[in-house]
């Protein structure tokens, strides 16, 4: 599973939506987050929540779709084909990536006869506004049906019915949606999941490994944003390990990292702070709207 500390915030469901789009307002009046949260399979799974639209607003958006970096071919032929574009017409994104599969509600605006007419281009099926097709491997088969008038229900596993997961409540972990417009929460073990991760990002991971849950929120900041961490251990002797064990990972990273460039994501990790309250271990990295730019050019 993967799970980068800032990458991921910033693209993972902009760019797997490529194939799949989604939407939802049922009967003309959108169910809120959290309900749909609740019909996510979230226990044991990385969740992850896009408010695309506040994203658009403050011209984060606008920022990652005018970078230079390259896209991918089969996102450019889904756009021609069903004239769906994130940076216009996505609003939302909520998502679940579990063991078994990745699922997501996504708000937006989609023209739905053209996208079932994609998908039979793509030797797929529709029936009932219920739409299956491949995905880029046999185990990647992406399902999803029209949940609402602008709401799609999607999933990409191993089993190409997936997505009828979504129609009820799916196992559920203790979490909510925080206010922040971009977070991603993970258990443990979940978090364990992030060994595949290289450096600083799997020292990290590693390090948190030890809280029950972790939640990742990116917000304003002014004009730029920050990014904040919630980790809830088991105690507070715990959580006061953490502190130190996080500030000390830091000082690190500083001694080694000599001359870093201030707009690189290496930067982000070397502002980090850090608190303790109770259970909770809270961290802050201010992150400058040039670093993003930067990311989203691939620099």
């Amino acid at each position: 599973m993967r799970l980068r500390l800032i990458g991921f915030i910033a693209f993972v469901a902009l760019l797997t939506l490529g194939v799949g789009g989604a939407i939802w307002w049922k009967h003309q009046v959108p169910p809120t987050p959290e309900a749909l949260l609740k019909r996510l399979p979230t226990d044991g799974a990385v969740v992850a929540g896009i408010d695309v639209a506040a994203l658009r607003y403050g011209g984060f958006v606008q920022l990652i779709a005018g970078s230079k970096a390259p896209v991918d071919p089969e996102y450019t032929q889904f756009v021609r084909a069903t004239g769906f574009d994130y940076a216009r017409d996505l609003d939302y994104v909520l998502a679940s990536f579990s063991p078994d599969g990745e699922y997501f509600f996504v708000e937006g605006r989609f023209d739905w006869p053209r996208i079932e007419a994609y998908v039979a281009a793509q030797k797929g099926a529709c029936d009932r506004h219920f739409c299956k097709v491949d995905g880029s491997t046999p185990s990647r088969r992406i399902s999803f049906f029209r949940a609402g008038r602008n709401l799609m229900a999607m999933a990409v596993a191993p089993d190409d019915m997936a997505a009828d997961r979504l129609r009820k409540p799916g196992p559920q972990a203790d979490l909510a949606i925080p206010s922040q417009p971009v977070f991603v929460s993970a258990s443990a073990g979940a978090l364990r999941q992030a060994a595949a991760l290289s450096g600083a990002g799997q020292m990290f991971a590693s390090a948190l490994t030890d809280a029950s849950r972790m939640t990742l929120t990116l917000g304003p900041s002014g004009s730029d944003v920050d990014i904040r961490l919630d980790a809830i251990c088991g105690d507070t002797q715990r959580a006061g390990a953490l502190v130190e064990q996080l500030q000390t990972m830091t000082r690190v990273l500083k001694g080694q990292a000599g001359q870093t460039d201030q707009n690189s994501l290496g930067s982000v990790l070397l502002s980090g702070t850090f608190d303790q309250r109770g259970p909770h271990v809270f961290g802050r990295w201010p992150v400058r709207r040039a670093v993003i730019a930067g990311l989203a050019s691939g620099l």
